[in-house]
């Protein structure tokens, strides 16, 4: 995964591609898990996390389009696939345990 070498940038990749996946994570990795943007290992990703939150609480729709809309003069649409399309969504423990490594 280019750019995302280490096992706090997976988890966190992992993280934001279930998000992506599963919307109905959002608000509890948001306000159980205290997911912040700072919490993030790259402001890229950080950035990702916090669109993700944004669209969510605004009630849009969350694809590849909505986001770069939003933040499209941040990352490019190769970064966002390596994120969002490339990694897993995590169920279950998986994710809860993704959820604290960050």
């Amino acid at each position: 995964m280019d750019g995302h070498k280490t096992a706090y940038e997976n988890a966190a990749c992992d993280v934001l591609a279930t998000l992506y996946f599963d919307n109905t994570k959002i608000a509890p990795a948001e306000y159980e898990h205290e997911l912040k943007v700072a919490l993030f290992p790259t402001p890229p990703l950080g950035l990702l996390f916090k669109t993700l939150c944004d669209l969510s609480r605004a009630g849009e729709v969350i694809n590849d389009n909505t986001i770069l809309s939003r933040i499209g003069s941040e990352v490019d649409a190769a970064w966002l696939t390596d994120v969002l399309h490339v990694y897993t969504p995590q169920v279950g423990q998986a994710f809860e345990s993704n959820c604290k490594l960050l």
